[in-house]
C-alpha cells in the first residue's frame, strides 16, 4: 500500500491529508524526535505526566 501510494498522486494526496506537516518523515524527522525523547527535558515532562496519574 505504501510504494503504491508514493507513485500515485491521488493517493499520496489521501494519505498526507490527515497529518499535520503534509508530507512524508524524512529520517532526520524521526532522529530529532528520538534526541528529544532521549533527553532530560523529555524525562521532567514524562515525570510530570506520572505524577498527575498519566
Amino acid at each position: 500500500m505504501a510504494a503504491r501510494a508514493m507513485e500515485d498522486p491521488k493517493l499520496l494526496g489521501q494519505a498526507l491529508a490527515p497529518t499535520p506537516l503534509m508530507r512524508v518523515a524524512e529520517p532526520e524527522d524521526v532522529a530529532a524526535a528520538m534526541v528529544y525523547l532521549a533527553s532530560g527535558t523529555a524525562a521532567v515532562h514524562r515525570r510530570g505526566l506520572e505524577t498527575l496519574g498519566g
